[in-house]
């Protein structure tokens, strides 16, 4: 029997961390990365090819995160010029 979990991202920032990132971090060097990481809100991280994102999540029940492996090849990433932005 297998397990699925389906990260929810509607009702929640989310933030793009803008700038490259060793991805060989685990959910808690990533997120030490970010000055002051809100509950509930998703900080997004990716590699110098943005070939593979990851995402950190910190909430009442501990640390989540998930990552996803980009198809298409390099994803441009607009906005500031170095640190990070928000979208919702």
């Amino acid at each position: 029997m297998g397990y699925s979990a389906r990260m929810q991202f509607d009702k929640s920032k989310v933030v793009l961390f803008h700038g490259v990132v060793d991805l060989h971090k685990g959910g808690s060097g990533l997120i030490a990365l970010v000055d002051e990481p809100q509950p509930e809100t998703w900080y997004l991280f990716g590699n110098r090819s943005r070939s593979l994102m990851k995402c950190v999540r910190r909430d009442r029940s501990g640390l989540w995160m998930g990552s996803r492996r980009l198809k298409q090849g390099a994803q441009p990433l607009g906005g500031a010029k170095s640190g990070h932005f928000g979208f919702e």
